[in-house]
């Protein structure tokens, strides 16, 4: 009696479980469509852009995060990165001053006392003056064509107000 109860409830659970996984792959496949368009979408007037770097004890992971940020495919005169050192303990502000030093007009290296991520990424945003601000973590890589492609949703949805990259791991 209790097994064909279960049985008639396991064939709708069953069907679905298949109906939504389909439906998950299908709308995957749809987006992935409509976001490869958008990312072929040219850019005409390239927007200021800051990116902050919030950093506590990033010594080992600093330098990479630089220099993918430094490789960006983007106007260095429209681009400054803040590296905001929250009060690490090891060589991270050290590693963040000479970046600024070898890339006085794009970087620039503060420190301040520990106060966790969200206090480093508003000091960054108090010192912004540009059109677009973003956030990135300190042992984090960028694409070299993300922020062109950010700044093209920008130029091309005026309704946009917020865009957020495709991470990869």
């Amino acid at each position: 009696m209790i097994g064909g109860f279960l049985e008639t409830l396991m064939y709708p659970f069953l069907f679905l479980s298949m109906y939504f996984q389909i439906l998950l792959l299908v709308s995957f496949f749809e987006s992935k469509k409509k976001i490869k368009n958008e990312e072929s979408l040219d850019i005409v007037k390239y927007p200021t852009a800051t990116i902050a770097v919030p950093c506590w004890n990033e010594e080992k992971t600093l330098a990479a995060t630089l220099d993918s940020l430094l490789a960006l495919d983007y106007p260095k005169d429209k681009l400054s990165i803040i590296v905001v050192d929250d009060g690490s303990k090891d060589k991270t502000f050290q590693i963040a001053q000479a970046y600024e030093k070898a890339n006085p007009s794009v970087i620039r290296a503060i420190t301040k006392p520990n106060g966790g991520k969200h206090t480093a990424v508003n000091l960054a945003l108090s010192l912004s003056t540009s059109e677009l601000f973003g956030c990135l973590d300190a042992d984090s890589f960028v694409a070299t064509k993300a922020l062109r492609i950010i700044a093209s949703y920008f130029e091309h949805h005026k309704e946009a107000m917020a865009v957020t990259p495709w991470m990869h791991i």
